[in-house]
Parts: C-alpha cells; sequence; structure tokens
C-alpha cells in the first residue's frame, strides 16, 4: 500500500524542566504524527520505543523493543535555553523496517537512530524525501549532554540524496551548507 507520508524516527520520553517539572511525549515523530493526524492525512510512523514506552495511548504504534529503553530527554529551561540531556536511547532503525513507499518520506530522527542505510532506503520508497538535520549532527558527551559535530561521510552523502533539509541555526554550524544546497533545498 502506498501512503501519503512516512515518518520515521523514534519517540521519546521528555521531562521538562522550567518552573515546574512534566513528562510528555516527544520526539519529531510524535510532533508530526500529531499535525498530519488533524490534518486527515493517510500516514504511518517508523518508530522503536522500550517496553518502558508510556504514550502507546496517545500516538501511532511503534515497535516495541523488549529488553530496551527509549529514548529520553531531560530538557532544562531554566536558564532560557533548552539544555537537553539524553537519558536513554532506544535502538536505531534499520532499512528493513521501513517497507511502505510514500509520496512523502520524513526522516526526523532526534538522536541518530536514522543512520545512513536506513535515509537511503527511505529515499528509495519516497517520491519525495525531507529530512531534519537535528538527528543527523546530534552526539551527545559521556553524561548525555547534547552537542553537534558535522556527519558521517556516508550519513553526509546519504543527506545529499534528500529533497528537502530542515536546518536551525545550532545544525546549521554542523554542516556545510554551500555544498548541500548543491544537491538539496535548504529550509532554515
Amino acid at each position: 500500500m502506498r501512503r501519503e507520508v512516512v515518518v520515521a524516527g523514534n519517540y521519546a520520553h521528555d521531562t521538562l524542566l522550567g518552573d515546574t517539572e512534566r513528562n510528555e511525549p516527544g520526539g519529531s515523530a510524535a510532533y508530526v504524527s500529531a499535525v498530519l493526524r488533524a490534518a486527515g492525512v493517510d500516514f504511518a510512523v517508523v518508530a522503536n520505543v522500550g517496553d518502558d514506552f508510556r504514550y502507546a495511548d496517545r500516538l501511532p504504534p511503534a515497535r516495541v523493543i523488549r529488553g530496551a529503553r527509549t529514548t529520553s530527554f531531560l530538557d532544562d529551561y531554566r536558564t532560557g535555553e533548552r539544555v537537553a540531556t539524553l537519558r536513554a536511547a532506544a535502538p536505531p532503525l534499520s532499512p528493513e523496517d521501513l517497507l511502505e513507499t510514500c509520496v512523502v518520506g520524513m526522516a526526523v530522527a532526534v538522536a541518530a537512530e536514522v543512520p545512513a542505510a536506513t535515509l537511503l532506503r527511505l529515499r528509495e520508497l519516497s517520491q519525495v524525501l525531507l529530512a531534519d538535520a537535528q538527528g543527523f549532527v546530534r552526539a551527545f558527551d559521556a553524561a548525555g549532554r547534547m552537542l553537534h559535530r558535522s556527519p558521517a561521510p556516508d550519513l553526509l552523502a546519504a543527506l545529499k540524496r534528500v529533497d528537502y533539509l530542515k536546518v536551525g541555526r545550532a545544525e546549521a554550524e554542523a554542516l556545510d551548507l554551500p555544498v548541500l544546497r548543491r544537491s538539496c533545498t535548504i529550509l532554515l
């Protein structure tokens, strides 16, 4: 079956610290699916979660990996800007996880869960491929603190095959945008 949209990226458990502390479903796949559902779009989400996943009743189905933990972030906003710390990461998506053809493919990783081979598989299945740079340039130190780095050569080559690449200010510093602009449209 051909879908209008296939979204690839893991869901997350987000703990948000500000004036109060609250827990919310996270991951770009969760936010994108809410918009697509509200718009009545025919879509599927390809995501891995651990058997600790708390939001199965609120989000489209994900593959539960026994013994794994769901990707989890602590997002601290108390200083005015988000300081993100990765507390757990669910297993990455493999090319074999992507089965359905689609008009639009969306690679929306949050913690490097869409490796180059998986991104290229989504390219094969999609007429139009959009990717969010955040999941391809994020790295985490030993304490889980988020930083940005240039993608590995195989991932950079795969990113050159997307049609649209959404790039935030922090991600832009880790990418060679003039080179990427030769092969895809950059959305800043």
